[in-house]
């Protein structure tokens, strides 16, 4: 899929479902600002899928890899040399985490004016390990609460979506030459099965408050059991779904906290160089 332009879809812009040996370069993806689900590029239980020199800007998700358990695994992705502008996470693994997705690389990848920046959402039974991100410059802020992500650069959540859920596991995850400038700071969190071996090397973080979606004191957020009830959102981790928020968490689950720079919550072996 060689220099094509894709606009304005009312659902995924661009599905790559099953399939084997693709190559996805310089493209471009231009969604609708207003409008969720019009995530840019999802490949789906595929095996070596190569993404370069694209640019990405949606209102969902920007490049969001899955695996279902009736097509099979997710397998050498590579993404690289791309621009993502997302109101949601602009690389999010997931939710739909069925079975093994591995061996995936982020390289030279710029995020600007997202609402977060990279994540996995591990939500049912697949491992989730190799994965690289390397080289990366983003720049986070808090959208409307309506979309997903609270303007963190870094956000990683093992949770069970609903009661008995099996989670998989969640390892071997390296962040390398990462620059970022967000209004949150980065949230890595093993609630269900834990995450470990996480690497972090040569990482800058500045947190700041610049966006332009505020209320009093700070943007605007909303806490869970109080009735919709808008809080001051700095610092407010973002796990959902999540059955600890209640079994229909969805977009105003959010609980108030201070902005850590790294928050950790049953991680493992973490080394920082």
């Amino acid at each position: 899929l060689l220099g094509v332009k894709v606009e304005n879809a009312s659902d995924w812009h661009i599905h790559l479902q099953m399939s084997r040996n693709v190559l996805i370069d310089g493209i471009i993806v231009r969604g609708d600002s207003r409008f969720p689900n019009n995530d840019g590029i999802d490949p789906d239980s595929c095996v070596n899928v190569t993404i370069r020199n694209s640019l990405i800007d949606v209102a969902d998700d920007g490049i969001c890899p899955k695996a279902s358990k009736a097509l099979g695994p997710l397998k050498g992705l590579s993404v690289y040399n791309c621009t993502i502008r997302s109101k949601s996470h602009a690389i999010k693994f997931g939710s739909n985490t069925d079975t093994e997705m591995s061996d995936i690389l982020f390289d030279n990848i710029t995020i600007v004016d997202s609402n977060s920046g990279l994540a996995i959402q591990q939500r049912s039974g697949g491992d989730i390990h190799n994965v690289t991100w390397s080289n990366i410059n983003l720049e986070t802020r808090y959208q409307a609460p309506r979309w997903w992500g609270n303007g963190e650069p870094i956000s990683i959540t093992a949770e069970q979506r609903n009661p008995g859920d099996v989670i998989g596991r969640t390892y071997d995850i390296k962040f390398i030459n990462i620059t970022m400038r967000s209004e949150n700071g980065a949230y890595i969190s093993g609630l269900s099965h834990g995450v470990q071996d996480v690497l972090f090397e040569n990482i800058h973080l500045t947190i700041d408050r610049w966006a332009n979606y505020s209320t009093g004191l700070g943007p605007a957020c909303y806490a869970s059991g109080e009735n919709h009830t808008a809080i001051e959102c700095m610092g407010t981790h973002d796990r959902r779904p999540a059955l600890r928020d209640g079994e229909h968490c969805s977009y105003y689950c959010r609980g108030k906290a201070k902005a850590d720079g790294f928050y950790f919550e049953n991680v493992t072996n973490v080394r920082v160089t």
